[in-house]
């Protein structure tokens, strides 16, 4: 599994289970030494980012054991206002350890099934809350007084940390569970697959990977290729124009969208598109909707609808877009069967993918090979027949057959975005940024990873840059306007695209 600094693996919580028994059997590393290394890392954490009084929660199992190390931990930082809170009578004999130095430090141990009002009271007197419950064993949902425990935490008001996972969270795991509401997780040595999915991700708060002491060789054993992807990787997927380029020779786009009422979904693809480093694009639009799109544009080519769509029409073009504010006519799918038939491959976003799921029940066959197909989450559901329970749980399976099937790339959009590649690779960017939620930003996507492609770059390269620049464009936008516009993404992309592709050059 190759690793870059701007890559971090995720793993299901089987497979990380997996990798922990891997490291005590045949790196002779004991449960001891990577719980110690586990709870000094999350204590570290805690004492710079948060304050007491604490309550540290603890189960039965090694997650427990974990958050009593980071309790001996803070003791040794200085912090004396620590409850002990025990979620269940048995503990392990790790666990017990480390409770009877805590004990012996005068640390207030409380058993929850047989102190309730006193724990409901340390709650209350608590400032942060360190949640060891449950961990990534956890089989189906959390059951009885431990259900009554979360319920009393997450009610509490008091900053919640979870230790690996919120408890409740796992590969089991379904919306509805119960589970803590953490402000933050600590996440030991590599990230978990639940912790991102779309539901569950509302439950973790701020993520953070922190180490438990795994030698750097036990992840080459997993073959994972789902990995969290980060801005950092953005020069390794885009270039800086030679210096002889000219319009070009740094792509042209086509773009067939708007439509009377829509135009300015086109406008704002379409300007994306160079914003992002293309040299041309043309916007192709109907009679109807030609004059007003001709009479806003400056830098953009405003053009009838082509006679024809062949080959040779196409050869002028190195991407096409097709979609935003296209409309849904049924004349529209001629169209885009004919643009679907180009050598050259684009992007197909909003109306396009309304269209495309029509030509998908009709046809067999569909060759979307080098297409970037970019849903919302209902469009989502509607191309891959995945209903919305399955999608707010885990939209992973569905979307692996779909790519798998039509051998696109896919870029799920949503407050965690997917990115997957017919030959398996899954990007999970972890944005979390609700002031994107405007109407016009997806638009504003689209035409960025098409002006991308229209520079060269191959599809599942051009979808990651461009999902990471979008966020990294509204970022700065946040800053100049507060509550932004899709068209105030506009100037931020091109500051934000040139930094990172004059950073490329030194890659080469």
């Amino acid at each position: 599994m190759r690793q870059t600094v701007w890559q971090e693996p995720v793993l299901t919580c089987k497979e990380a289970l997996e990798l922990d028994r891997i490291v005590q059997a045949e790196y002779q590393l004991p449960s001891a030494i990577l719980m110690e290394n586990a709870g000094r890392s999350a204590a570290e954490h805690l004492f710079r980012e948060f304050e007491g009084p604490w309550v540290v929660v603890a189960g039965k199992g090694n997650n427990g054991g974990d958050a009593l190390v980071v309790a001996r931990h803070l003791l040794l930082q200085g912090e004396r206002e620590i409850t002990i809170l025990l979620a269940s009578k048995d503990l392990g004999e790790l666990a017990a350890l480390h409770l009877s130095v805590l004990r012996k430090e005068g640390c207030r141990v409380i058993q929850f099934s047989e102190e309730k009002p006193t724990s409901l009271q340390v709650l209350k007197e608590s400032t942060t809350l360190v949640d060891g419950i449950f961990g990534i064993g956890l089989r189906g949902t959390i059951r009885g007084e431990v259900s009554e425990l979360v319920d009393l935490m997450n009610q509490s008001g008091k900053r919640i940390v979870s230790l690996d996972i919120p408890s409740g969270l796992g590969d089991e795991y379904l919306p509805g569970y119960p589970v803590v509401q953490a402000e933050e997780t600590l996440s030991f040595e590599v990230l978990k697959q639940c912790l991102f999915w779309p539901e569950s991700r509302t439950h973790c708060g701020r993520i953070h990977r922190l180490s438990a002491g795994f030698p750097p060789g036990s992840l080459s054993r997993f073959k994972t290729q789902v990995q969290r992807i980060h801005p950092g990787g953005i020069p390794h997927l885009i270039r800086y124009p030679e210096p002889w380029a000219y319009k070009n020779k740094r792509g042209h786009a086509a773009v067939f969208a708007s439509s009377l009422g829509t135009t300015g979904a086109g406008l704002l693809a379409a300007e994306a598109v160079l914003r992002s480093g293309a040299g041309l694009v043309s916007l192709f639009a109907d009679s109807s909707a030609y004059p007003l799109l001709a009479s806003q544009s400056r830098s953009v080519m405003v053009k009838p609808m082509p006679p024809d769509i062949s080959e040779g029409w196409a050869k002028a073009f190195s991407a096409v877009l097709v979609g935003p504010g296209w409309g849904r006519e049924e004349t529209r799918i001629p169209w885009l069967s004919k643009i679907l038939s180009l050598p050259q491959r684009g992007v197909i976003d909003a109306d396009g993918l309304s269209i495309l799921k029509r030509i998908l029940d009709r046809e067999e066959k569909v060759d979307l090979s080098g297409w970037v197909l970019t849903p919302h989450p209902g469009e989502f559901c509607s191309l891959t027949d995945c209903s919305r329970e399955e999608f707010e749980r885990n939209p992973l399976p569905k979307a692996r057959e779909f790519v798998s099937r039509y051998r696109c790339v896919l870029v799920l959009k949503g407050h965690v975005s997917y990115i997957l590649a017919p030959d398996g690779r899954v990007g999970v960017y972890d944005g979390m940024n609700p002031i994107l939620g405007t109407g016009g930003t997806g638009d504003v996507l689209a035409g960025m990873i098409t002006g991308i492609l229209a520079q060269g770059v191959d599809p599942f390269s051009a979808a990651t840059a461009g999902v990471l620049l979008l966020g990294e464009s509204a970022r700065e936008a946040e800053k100049t306007y507060g509550y932004f516009l899709s068209q105030d993404l506009l100037s931020s992309i091109s500051r934000v695209v040139l930094s990172y592709a004059e950073k490329s050059r030194n890659l080469r």
